[in-house]
């Protein structure tokens, strides 16, 4: 599994958590007993923990975002 992989199962396993706990560590180490990642790995992939989920919620939103603008007709805007 690559990094993309792992930090995406990771971010759709924190979700859940986030609604209670926020961007914490307890919703970082939940994510990873969740998602069955290494801890060590989770880790290395998301050294700042929680945050490097945050981060990676928001690059997946402006994704989706510019996705469907691109296939969205802007022509009568």
């Amino acid at each position: 599994m690559t990094v993309p992989d792992l930090k995406d199962r990771l971010l759709d396993a924190a979700l859940i958590h986030v609604a209670f706990d926020g961007w914490t560590e307890a919703t970082f180490d939940a994510a990873v007993e969740d998602a069955a990642v290494d801890p060590t790995v989770a880790r290395s992939i998301c050294p700042r923990g929680a945050v490097d989920l945050a981060v990676a919620f928001h690059k997946r939103g402006d994704a989706q975002m510019v996705a469907r603008l691109r296939a969205a007709d802007l022509d009568e805007m």
